[in-house]
């Protein structure tokens, strides 16, 4: 049975992301530049931008949450919101999922 190793299609993906992030910060901060037309101004967004990610990743880590979670939690909202009955929830707790009751 044939192996395939897939680790340089998920570094590939991970350069791509971390490339597409760099293009959409450089093209906000250009495009609140244009309307605002002060470099000055433009500089509270452009540190706003990456400080607010930074603090996201240190927060989720902080508190033990993955992409996944927010991932499964998304699709319950999503669910909810259209009336539909989730089979997600209708299943004990996902183990990744941090429990708030069992927090000391």
């Amino acid at each position: 049975m044939p192996v395939f190793d897939r680790s340089q299609s998920i570094v590939n993906s991970v350069k791509d992301v971390q490339f597409t992030l760099v293009i959409a910060f450089v093209l906000v901060v250009m495009v609140i530049y244009v309307f605002l037309g002060r470099a000055t101004d433009t500089l509270i967004p452009a540190v706003a931008l990456p400080l607010s990610l930074l603090l996201t990743v240190a927060v989720m880590y902080t508190l033990n949450y993955s992409i996944k979670q927010f991932d499964v939690d998304g699709a319950h909202a999503r669910d909810r919101i259209s009336g539909r009955r989730c089979d997600c929830l209708s299943r004990k707790r996902r183990s990744f999922a941090p429990s708030m009751a069992n927090r000391s």
